[in-house]
């Protein structure tokens, strides 16, 4: 389980980043909360505009204090077709 490696592995203060199914979010809260994991900021992600999220992008830290940054949406594709601009640069990098 990777919430309970990061719990053991990270110092405190130290950040895990990982991607969940969206409809999964209070597991995921849960889980992290119980290793000493505080989640941080997040960001939903959606296919296009308009559609349910998929998945939800996570940051937590060790030993962190209660404070979650909810950043904007991410959309994967235009509605016209095509990646985003956003999801492009994201795979150039």
């Amino acid at each position: 389980m990777v919430a309970q490696a990061a719990g053991y592995l990270l110092p405190p203060g130290g950040r895990l980043a990982l991607i969940y199914p969206a409809w999964r979010l209070v597991h995921l809260c849960s889980l992290l909360r119980s290793y000493h994991l505080e989640p941080k900021s997040m960001r939903l992600i959606h296919s296009r505009s308009g559609d349910e999220a998929k998945l939800v992008w996570m940051e937590a830290r060790k030993d962190g204090r209660e404070e979650l940054k909810v950043l904007p949406p991410l959309m994967v594709y235009r509605d016209l077709g095509g990646y985003t601009t956003e999801m492009e640069e994201i795979f150039n990098f």
